[in-house]
C-alpha cells in the first residue's frame, strides 16, 4: 500500500481499489460505498483529504 500511495503522490497515478477491508480503505482519499450494485454513499477520508 505504501508503494501505491507513493505512485499516486509522486506520479499522479490514480489508483482504483476494491476492498472489504477497512484497513485498506483507510489509505483512500475518497471511499465509495456500494449496496446491491448501486452507489449508497461517497465519503471523503478526512485523514487523507489534505495528503
Amino acid at each position: 500500500m505504501e508503494f501505491l500511495t507513493e505512485l499516486n503522490r509522486s506520479q499522479g497515478i490514480t489508483i482504483l481499489m476494491v476492498t472489504h477491508e477497512a484497513e485498506m480503505a483507510a489509505y483512500a482519499r475518497t471511499i465509495v460505498h456500494f449496496r446491491d450494485g448501486r452507489i449508497e454513499r461517497i465519503e471523503t477520508n478526512t485523514a487523507k483529504a489534505g495528503a
